[in-house]
């Protein structure tokens, strides 16, 4: 980064939070799916206080998260390039 690129990040980042500014990156770069993603669901346990996972209530969530498992599609996986692995 120049040191016209810090400056301007410096002083925009307060004056404008929100101004969002492209990045260079193509989505069709970042994503390995050409379907887009679903809206995620958000689901809160007010009786569960921080690892919902192993909380005495446990059954609820993990009922969830089994039936969310199981109605993903089914996809066949891919190796991955030895040069990826390093």
């Amino acid at each position: 980064m120049n040191m016209v690129q810090r400056a301007l990040l410096a002083l925009l980042g307060p004056l404008a939070p929100h101004l969002a500014l492209g990045n260079g990156l193509k989505p069709a770069w970042i994503s390995r799916d050409a379907a887009p993603a679903r809206a995620p669901a958000h689901t809160c346990y007010p009786q569960m206080a921080h690892e919902i996972f192993n909380e005495p209530e446990r059954e609820l969530p993990l009922t969830e998260l089994t039936r969310w498992l199981a109605a993903l599609p089914l996809r066949r996986a891919t190796a991955m390039p030895a040069e990826t692995l390093e």
